[in-house]
Formats: C-alpha cells, structure tokens, sequence
C-alpha cells in the first residue's frame, strides 16, 4: 500500500521544481544575449546606397557622377562604371573560369601600335607586331604567326642559242595582280661581242625604263633595270621579247625571271 509522502519530503520536491525552472531561464538568457563586441569607428566613407534586402540596385543617387564599387579600403580594388564611355572598368585582372561571349566589339587597349592581330596562345590572347602594307600572316602551328610578304612570279626559259624576235617564250594571262620588284636573267652560254638584251611586255607595252640585260662574256644580268611601270594587274597579258643578242656569239640557254609582290 502506498505511504504519503511526509511534509518534509514534499517541500523538498517542490524545491527542486522551484529551482528548475530559473535554471533555464538563465540559459535562455545567456543565448538571447551574445557576448558584448568592441566596435571601432571605419575611416571608409562609401556613398553607394546598396539594396541589400534584393541586392538589385547599387547607385550613388547622382545621376552625373560615375558609380564605383570599392573592396576594401588598404586594397582598393575598384568596379568602376563610366557613365560618359558606358563602360564597366575593373581596377585589377579578370580571371573567367567559363565561356566569355562578346556580342559586341572587343577592344585590346594593350597594343603598343596599330596593325597587330590578336591569337590565342595557350590561355593567353597575344597581339602580333604591325605587318608592313601588303603583307598576309602566316600560321606557326602552336608558334606565334608571322607577317610574310606574298611574292610571286614568273619564269621564261628559251633554250639554243638566241636570236631577236618578239612574243618569244609563253604568253602569260594574269591570274593576280603583281607589284614588280625585280627581274634576273641567266645564260648558259654568255653573249659576245654584245649584251644580250630583253623586254618584257603588258598588254603591248614594255614595263622598262630601261631593259633588262647580259653583258658580253657574262652569263648572269638583269638586275641593272629600271622599271617604267610596276603595276600588273590581273587578266593583263605579259609577253617576252629579246631585242639584241651578241654581236660575235648571241648567247644561248636563256632564262628570265620577273618577281613581284602578289595583289589581294
């Protein structure tokens, strides 16, 4: 059968219970309020209104002044926005770990001079040195590219021994355009008594001011001529005469070769 509890032993009871209840509201108390924290005063005066609530809008409520975004005030790494260029403006480098998409144009504002193209190198975007007018670029497969000068040509090779006529050799059509640069010629046998003389013509006329030619007793010459007219353009017919041989020996074996820098 059950005692009752003694009066004694009761009031021990609802002491404990007395004494529970404030035992946890003194750790609700310690959690509800932190420990205390020293607060410093901020030299940085930023006068960016941010909406922090959706972080949508970041303005200085001046419609004339650029707006700038600052991290930190010994850093002092800046996103900049220039209202009169419409431009954003990092103050530090911009590493993309993903696709970058331009829709618009991409200015390189790192080129020492105009005239360089841009390559990727690895992960790197290089700008080539200025080409000089004309010039192509030339792939280097994983090297840089290179400026090259488009040359080309052609080439009469008349064989026996010389004599003076016109159309001598092929008739050539254009398929380019050239600027001429130079002419050569080569005998295998070598004139003498006199040069061995030649022209070379466009569309009827000669492109010398003075004509190529092999000295008496030489079998190479061609490089004392003077040009007239440096222009070929393409579809122009090119056509070759010979217009002295050597007076004891005419010379034999002869080819001719007309370069220039080829037209785009």
């Amino acid at each position: 059968m059950a005692q009752a509890a003694s009066p004694r032993a009761r009031h021990r009871a609802r002491g404990v219970h007395r004494l529970g209840k404030p035992g946890v509201l003194c750790v609700a108390v310690f959690l509800a309020f932190p420990l205390p924290v020293a607060w410093g005063a901020s030299t940085w005066n930023p006068t960016l209104l941010v909406n922090t609530e959706a972080f949508q809008v970041i303005d200085d409520s001046d419609a004339d002044a650029d707006i700038e975004l600052r991290f930190g005030e010994s850093l002092n790494a800046t996103l900049f926005y220039e209202r009169n260029a419409g431009r954003f403006v990092f103050s530090k480098s911009l590493l993309i770990r993903g696709n970058l998409t331009v829709t618009g144009s991409l200015t390189i504002t790192s080129v020492t001079s105009s005239g360089g193209v841009a390559y990727a190198s690895g992960s790197r975007i290089l700008v080539t040195p200025k080409g000089l007018s004309g010039q192509i670029l030339q792939s280097g497969g994983t090297a840089a590219p290179l400026w090259r000068t488009p040359t080309g040509g052609m080439v009469w090779y008349l064989d026996g021994v010389q004599a003076v006529g016109a159309g001598q050799g092929a008739e050539v059509t254009m398929p380019f355009g050239l600027t001429l640069t130079s002419v050569t010629m080569n005998a295998k046998g070598a004139p003498t008594g006199a040069a061995l003389v030649a022209d070379i013509k466009k569309d009827g006329t000669t492109v010398f001011a003075t004509k190529p030619q092999v000295n008496a007793n030489a079998v190479t010459g061609g490089t004392g001529a003077v040009f007239s007219s440096t222009d070929l353009p393409v579809d122009a017919v090119v056509t070759l005469d010979i217009t002295q041989v050597g007076s004891t020996y005419a010379g034999s074996g002869l080819t001719v070769i007309l370069r220039g820098v080829r037209k785009y």
